[in-house]
């Protein structure tokens, strides 16, 4: 299911639309995006605390006939991923944090990273060159290109109907969420025009296309990637909802601040149950 082929620093796969069966507890012109349910984030070197146990949710709501348009989105890092703590050049561990600046050419600043990406590093850069800047946290290795830990996991049902986005695929720039990488996140300017330029994939483009007025967003983790694809949607003017119990933080308190942003942005907060009926 997640055999995929491109070289975009996000890759969007297949596109045609669900076709829309009305559901009166489903808005018309809805979208299920589902989150990183991989294997690294489950059983493997990064994993995010009972996430197994929402694997039965995610599959009883990706089994609705209702949604016009499902996706679910895998991390798809090279081995020397900026965000790996393993490499760093300031010998960080995993869960500590560093201060990154990119140019405007989406190259890192700094010498130290040179003998690590080559040519996507600008060397030392002036407060002119810098473009964007932001504190990007270090993790242990995951979801490495053609490891275990990158599939998504055995039980999560992948429709065929289903699309699949990669995203982190860029050495120098981390992906949260499903829209746009971390670069175009930290962007100061949140104008259609600049929001465009940022795009990462077609994503935006097939929700537009189709409709799309409403996003569910569900998966691993609410704190990072989760919580990012909400305020990106929310951003790109969907009405967004986050699956509560669809979703396990990487830490309760961030979580809980997780909830709180997205809330305060403006998406709203629902149980899969007021979606599948079984309330």
């Amino acid at each position: 299911a997640d055999n995929m082929n491109g070289t975009e620093e996000t890759v969007l796969i297949q596109h045609h639309s669900i076709g829309n069966k009305q559901n009166s507890r489903i808005p018309h012109k809805s979208a299920l995006l589902i989150i990183d349910m991989q294997n690294d984030f489950i059983h493997g070197t990064l994993p995010v605390g009972g996430a197994e146990s929402i694997i039965p949710i995610i599959n009883k709501l990706s089994a609705l006939s209702a949604w016009e348009f499902l996706a679910l989105t895998t991390d798809y890092h090279p081995a020397n991923h900026i965000s790996f703590a393993s490499n760093s050049p300031h010998n960080l561990e995993p869960f500590m944090s560093v201060d990154i600046s990119y140019t405007d050419s989406r190259t890192v600043c700094g010498d130290e990273y040179k003998p690590i990406y080559h040519q996507s590093a600008a060397g030392n850069c002036t407060a002119d060159d810098v473009h964007v800047h932001f504190s990007q946290e270090l993790w242990p290795d995951h979801c490495i290109q053609g490891t275990w830990g990158q599939h998504i996991h055995k039980d999560v049902t992948v429709p065929k109907q289903a699309f699949l986005v990669r995203k982190g695929l860029t050495t120098v720039i981390d992906s949260y969420g499903a829209f746009t990488n971390n670069y175009g996140m930290y962007l100061t300017d949140r104008s259609p025009e600049a929001l465009k330029l940022i795009e990462e994939n077609s994503l935006t483009d097939s929700l537009n296309a189709l409709g799309i007025q409403h996003v569910y967003v569900a998966g691993l983790a609410l704190d990072y990637c989760v919580k990012y694809t909400a305020l990106q949607a929310l951003l790109r003017n969907f009405a967004t909802y986050l699956i509560l119990d669809a979703t396990k933080p990487v830490m309760e308190t961030t979580g809980q601040e997780a909830v709180h942003a997205v809330t305060a942005a403006g998406a709203m907060v629902v149980e899969s149950c007021t979606i599948l009926g079984t309330c």
